[in-house]
């Protein structure tokens, strides 16, 4: 994926030309255009290599979080910045308020600003997650657009129509406190860029690795499995999940249903930490909220739980990623006692524990029925929502570990799935080994497609968990 960085601008009525020369110092590649006279300014930053523009689109998602003085310039005490991930915030305060504020967290938004957001694609959605729900409300009120604004707790999204490059609040009607926010946006790509640019043996993936039904498999990602050509998901799509310009996941998302069918990441030491657990929930927002069920209160009854498919425990390393693995998308109705919280763990912490000397790729995913079977399927509603989601009979994980020579070519590779019904157990979790193969008969979908055609086959017939942890 190409594009550019995202440039983002606040003003008040009063902007000093006095402050003018010290804020094009600090905008060496950015052009900073000032408008005395109306008391507005904007900022855009300059290209970065992100790319040109190709025949195929990718969408980006970039945030930025005010939790950081250090992310924070002072021009003076009424100018401040901020920047990260391609997204930079000026904020223009009013010159009645004392250098404490400077140092706020979160930021302040005061009465009578305005805010700027400009993209280099066109912009799908802008989320703000508000200090309070008041604060939320606040927001909400000051924003004069004829696109949808929604309300979930203390977050707006404003779902753009996917036309223009730019949004504008033109201005603050209540003072407003904004903890982060999150710009999502189209870019276009070309046959050598990429969404991120890995080390080493993974190289940057081509921008078929777009957000669409009928991508071609980048020969980069060694975790993504083909993509289904029978129509046996015809409202499901891809959408990748990058933070700070690195991959976290990939979720083949069924709309239809609100089901991610599978969910496929990399896995290595540095994504695990010891990061304290999120306690809410949210939209992606790459998808429209309409198309997601919220799932902030959980499932109704006693039985089911919010199960991840890629866990909070394989991303606590890196507070961006863990949240994003918070998504709605990234949930599906899981027994919990005896499953999600015995068994279904002790799995995915012995994942865990293999890549801690070693890079590795999963892929877990659910099915309401094997291929061939004719099985009932039964639904749940969440308690924070009146739709109902359907309950997987099956949860399966599929693990691969490889071996490349010098130039960063796989070798050799080995792999090991895992299939379960949905229900309570009492034993240990190698009792459900299986071969790869056996979980492409039984769901439809080819794992591990990027593989040499012969490395793949003789790695997907290995069903030993011990032989796949010593290999």
């Amino acid at each position: 994926m190409k594009g550019r960085l995202v440039a983002i601008s606040t003003s008040t009525t009063m902007v000093a030309s006095k402050y003018m020369t010290a804020m094009k110092e600090m905008f060496r590649n950015m052009m900073l255009v000032a408008v005395a006279a109306m008391g507005l300014f904007s900022c855009q930053n300059s290209a970065i290599n992100m790319g040109n523009t190709g025949d195929s689109t990718d969408i980006s998602t970039a945030t930025l979080t005010f939790d950081d003085k250090s992310k924070r310039t002072q021009f003076s005490s009424d100018i401040q910045v901020w920047t990260e991930n391609g997204i930079t915030a000026a904020n223009n305060r009013s010159s009645s308020r004392n250098a404490v504020a400077d140092y706020c967290n979160p930021a302040r938004f005061y009465v009578g600003s305005n805010l700027i957001v400009n993209a280099s694609g066109n912009i799908q959605s802008i989320v703000f997650d508000c200090n309070s729900s008041s604060y939320a409300t606040a927001l909400k009120n000051s924003i004069d657009t004829t696109a949808s604004v929604s309300v979930s707790s203390d977050r707006v999204t404003v779902t753009l129509d996917g036309n223009s490059t730019s949004f504008t609040i033109s201005k603050f009607t209540a003072q407003v406190r904004m903890d982060a926010l999150t710009v999502t946006y189209e870019t276009w790509g070309n046959d050598t860029g990429g969404d991120v640019t890995p080390s080493t043996p993974d190289p940057t993936p081509g921008a078929d690795d777009d957000t669409t039904e009928g991508r071609e498999v980048s020969a980069s990602w060694l975790e993504l499995p083909a993509m289904r050509t029978d129509n046996a998901y015809p409202n499901a799509a891809e959408y990748k999940v990058v933070y700070n310009g690195e991959r976290n996941y990939t979720v083949y998302y069924d709309k239809s249903t609100y089901t991610p069918m599978w969910v496929a990441y990399p896995l290595e030491s540095k994504h695990m930490g010891s990061l304290s657990r999120p306690s809410d929930w949210n939209y992606n927002p790459q998808i429209n909220e309409q198309d997601q069920v919220n799932l902030n209160k959980t499932y109704q009854g006693d039985t089911y739980r919010r199960g991840h498919l890629i866990p909070n425990s394989s991303r606590n390393g890196s507070k961006g990623m863990q949240l994003q693995t918070f998504y709605f998308t990234n949930s599906v109705p899981q027994v919990q006692v005896r499953f999600n919280d015995g068994i279904w763990n002790s799995l995915e912490q012995a994942v865990q524990s293999i890549c801690e000397s070693e890079k590795i790729y999963v892929t877990t995913g659910v099915a309401f029925e094997k291929v061939g079977e004719n099985k009932s399927v039964s639904y749940i509603k969440s308690n924070s929502d009146s739709r109902s989601v359907p309950i997987p009979n099956y949860f399966y994980k599929v693990v691969l570990k490889v071996k490349t020579n010098s130039s960063g070519a796989v070798t050799s590779a080995s792999t090991i799935g895992f299939w379960f019904e949905n229900r309570e157990y009492s034993d240990t979790y190698t009792n459900y080994s299986v071969t790869v193969d056996q979980i492409e008969a039984w769901t439809g979908f080819d794992f591990f497609v990027n593989l040499p055609d012969a490395i793949e086959t003789k790695a997907e017939q290995n069903s030993s968990w011990d032989s796949f942890r010593s290999w």
